[in-house]
């Protein structure tokens, strides 16, 4: 008579939306990146919600971050870090055995910093500015408070408007001479001021 052996029963599947649920709850209560991780789990789920980790592999992360071809380099390292937490907290909580996410290399992104020019240095690389608007709106005011060292001819005027329409080269032509004697006039000044405080001999230099 043969001995019957304990029924072996089959184990259940885990989803991976369960351990999604996990990683959230700890998240939760111990991440101020919280909201970011609910966010970006909330966009995985509709991908990997319904299938089992064991089916979960480094090919198919990196296939579908592959196709995200909307997001940015340093998105799709965030959704790559955000898999690999889930598993983390799978792995502590005994439902998982292996990280497939860590396999999945990191793409470089660019850290390089982005400084804005200041009024002043786009002023130098630019022989005319405009500043247009409504009338009585400031734009005068703006002006010489943005750009202070520089000459400003207001087209506010109708004379001179219709010059620059009709005569641009004139117009140009006299604004130029009309700033060139303006800042001989300053060099002039600053030259007799410093003149009479006994420093000519810095000028020029």
């Amino acid at each position: 008579m043969g001995i019957k052996m304990p029924e072996v029963r089959a184990r259940r599947a885990v989803l991976f939306e369960e351990i999604a649920a996990d990683a959230l709850a700890y998240s939760q209560e111990h991440k101020a990146s919280f909201p970011g991780n609910r966010s970006t789990v909330g966009k995985l789920l509709p991908v990997f919600g319904k299938i089992p980790l064991a089916n979960i592999t480094p090919q198919s992360i990196k296939a579908y971050l592959d196709t995200r071809d909307d997001l940015t380099k340093t998105t799709i390292n965030r959704y790559r870090g955000t898999i690999s937490m889930i598993f983390q907290e799978a792995i502590r909580n005994g439902k998982a055995t292996a990280n497939p996410a860590r396999l999945v290399r990191l793409h470089r992104e660019d850290n390089s910093r982005v400084r804005f020019v200041t009024f002043a240095e786009e002023a130098a690389t630019r022989p005319v500015i405009v500043l247009t608007g409504a009338r009585q709106t400031g734009k005068t005011s703006t002006f010489l408070r943005l750009f202070p060292g520089h000459s400003f001819v207001s087209l506010d005027l109708p004379t001179e408007a219709e010059q620059a329409e009709k005569e641009p080269r004139t117009f140009l032509r006299k604004r130029t001479q009309y700033i060139q004697q303006k800042e001989n006039t300053i060099s002039q000044t600053w030259t007799e001021r410093l003149r009479l405080e006994g420093k000519s001999d810095t000028v020029g230099k």
